[in-house]
C-alpha cells in the first residue's frame, strides 16, 4: 500500500471512530437507541445459525413491546461469530430501516429484521443480567437508578455488556453528577482492571466528568499508568491511538510539571496525532520544561516529518 493509499485508509479509520465512539454524545446513550418505538427487545435463546449470517431466534421473555415467538435476525460478523447456540441474549432488533428517500422517515426494511446497532458497543446482542435488563431499559428510570445499573453493569464479565455501560455513562452526564466517593472506587476498581484501548478510553472521559470534589489524582494516577505502558508504534488501524491521545490531554488538565518527561516520550512516537496531543499537554502543564524537551526531541533522526514540523512551530513562537 503507497503513502497516498494509507493516509487516506486511516483517515477513514478516523472517520469511523468518530462516528462510532465519540459520536456517542451526539447520539444519545445505547439505552436511548434501544428505547425508541420500532425496536423490540426480549430476552431470547439462539437457534440456528444461518449461512447467510442470520440467527433464529426463540423468545423467552418480551422486555419491551411484544416480540412473536421466534424470529430470524440479521447480524454483524462479529455478533454472528459471537453468538452461541442454545444460550440466551438480552436483544434488540427493529424490523424497520432509514428511508433512503426521506431523511427522517423509516420504512420496512426488504432485507428482513435486524439487530439494533448500539454506538460504541455493536450489536444489541447482551449477556441477559437482572443489571443489564435495568440497564438497557433505564430511560424510564431515575438517575439514581440508572447510576445504579451503569455500575453494576460495569462490573460484568461480559466485554459487550461492561461497553454499552461505559458509553452509557460517557453520554449522560445526569448520571456522572450523582457519583460519589463509593461510586469513584468501583469505577477505579474496573480502570485497575483489564479493559481493551476503546474501553478504557471512553471510561477515563467518563470519569473525567465526575465532580470536581473527589479530586483529580487518581484520573492523573490512571493516565500515567497508560501513558508509561503505551507503544510509541501503535497499530494505526486499532484504538490505541485515539486512548494515548485522549488521555495526553486528560493528563494535560490532571497532571504535575513532573509528568512532562513521561509526556515527551510521545512527542516520538510514529502517530503525529499522538505526538501533537502530547505536545499540547506538556505545554499546559509546564511550558519552560516543554521547550526543552521539544529542542531535545527535535534531534531525533526518525521523527515523523508533521511532527518536526510541528515542533518547529512550536518552538518558534
Amino acid at each position: 500500500m503507497n503513502s497516498k493509499s494509507r493516509f487516506f485508509t486511516v483517515l477513514l479509520v478516523l472517520l469511523w471512530l468518530l462516528a462510532s465512539t465519540a459520536g456517542a454524545a451526539r447520539l444519545g446513550p445505547p439505552s436511548a437507541a434501544l428505547a425508541t418505538e420500532d425496536v423490540r427487545v426480549l430476552v431470547a435463546e439462539a437457534l440456528e445459525k444461518r449461512p447467510d449470517g442470520r440467527i433464529l431466534f426463540r423468545k423467552r421473555e418480551d422486555v419491551t413491546g411484544e416480540a412473536p415467538a421466534e424470529v430470524l435476525l440479521r447480524l454483524g460478523p462479529e455478533a454472528f461469530a459471537r453468538a452461541r447456540i442454545g444460550q440466551s441474549y438480552l436483544i434488540g432488533y427493529t424490523h424497520l430501516r432509514d428511508n433512503p428517500l426521506f431523511r427522517k422517515g423509516k420504512e420496512e426494511d426488504p432485507e428482513g429484521p435486524r439487530l439494533v446497532e448500539l454506538a460504541g458497543v455493536g450489536d444489541a446482542l447482551l449477556d441477559d443480567s437482572p443489571s443489564m435488563r435495568a440497564l438497557a431499559t433505564s430511560t424510564e428510570a431515575t438517575p439514581a437508578e440508572a447510576l445504579d445499573a451503569v455500575l453494576d453493569t460495569l462490573e460484568s464479565s461480559s466485554p459487550t455488556n461492561r461497553r454499552f455501560a461505559i458509553f452509557e455513562l460517557f453520554a449522560r452526564p445526569e448520571l456522572t453528577r450523582l457519583a460519589g466517593e463509593e461510586e469513584l472506587q468501583r469505577v477505579l476498581a474496573v480502570l485497575d482492571g483489564e479493559l481493551n484501548p476503546l474501553s478504557r478510553n471512553f471510561l477515563l472521559q467518563a470519569a473525567h466528568q465526575f465532580p470536581r470534589e473527589l479530586g483529580r489524582d487518581w484520573l492523573a494516577r490512571h493516565c500515567r499508568r497508560v501513558l508509561d505502558r503505551a507503544t510509541l508504534r501503535p497499530d494505526p488501524l486499532s484504538n490505541t491511538p485515539d486512548l494515548v491521545r485522549n488521555t495526553a490531554r486528560l493528563l494535560g488538565q490532571t497532571g504535575l510539571a513532573s509528568d512532562v518527561g513521561r509526556l515527551a516520550r510521545h512527542l516520538r512516537s510514529s502517530d503525529t496525532g499522538v505526538a501533537k496531543a502530547a505536545l499540547g499537554a506538556m505545554d499546559a502543564l509546564d511550558p519552560a520544561g516543554t521547550r526543552l524537551q521539544a529542542s531535545d526531541v527535535l534531534e531525533s533522526p526518525d521523527l515523523p516529518e508533521e511532527t518536526r514540523r510541528v515542533l518547529r512551530t512550536y518552538l518558534d513562537r
